[in-house]
């Protein structure tokens, strides 16, 4: 399931719009560990916990860490883009955090109205991101995924046509209403979304 998450890693920072940013091989901005840290702080999100335009001392996770006068040892999951279903993931994965020793901590993830679409279905990010996790609600009310845009037939067309627009031209993407290729409901998308991140808090607090 990693996999699915597809992370880069950068071992020397790259500079992108001034600003340089380094990711370490779980996908981890990384920053200056606290000296005596006595708790773990575990931020999951999408681009405002990653700080894309901010360098590594000023992200969310480096400023609490910060304000904890060193009490907690953030560790920033975050990537651009992502949103409940990476959580999610990469909770379920005990590789990612291996090297976090204290056990007593507390995990953060920032949500934004548009992550309900990325745990679902976006038209976007699966035209964009075919390898991007979704996830749905089976009939018996459980979560069903995580599967992959690509791995949905009846959303191929919904996907290349969205496709060929854009790149025939920017403006055509006007005439695909994402609600036409819609799997499911506002409130259909809301409930899956937290379904996910139910599953997400149970996933770290075992």
């Amino acid at each position: 399931p990693v996999n699915l998450l597809a992370p880069a890693t950068v071992s020397n920072p790259v500079v992108y719009h001034n600003v340089p940013y380094q990711i370490d091989r779980f996908g981890r901005r990384p920053w200056s560990p606290a000296t005596d840290p006595t708790h773990p702080a575990l931020f999951f999100g999408g681009s405002y916990v990653f700080g894309e335009g901010l360098t590594n001392g000023e992200t969310l996770g480096c400023q609490f860490q910060q304000q904890s006068s060193g009490a907690y040892q953030s560790t920033t999951y975050a990537m651009m883009g992502w949103g409940a279903s990476q959580a999610l993931i990469q909770l379920s994965s005990e590789e990612l955090f291996r090297d976090i020793r204290q056990t007593s901590g507390i995990a953060v993830f920032s949500f934004i109205g548009d992550h309900i679409y990325r745990t679902t279905w976006k038209i976007d990010g699966a035209s964009d991101f075919q390898s991007y996790p979704f996830f749905s609600l089976a009939p018996d009310g459980t979560l069903d995924g995580p599967f992959k845009a690509s791995d949905k037939a009846k959303l191929g067309f919904a996907r290349d046509l969205y496709s060929f627009l854009r790149g025939f031209s920017p403006s055509f993407r006007n005439l695909v209403d994402p609600n036409w290729f819609r799997i499911t409901s506002d409130t259909q998308a809301a409930i899956t979304t937290a379904r996910v991140l139910g599953a997400a808090r149970q996933r770290y607090q075992s």
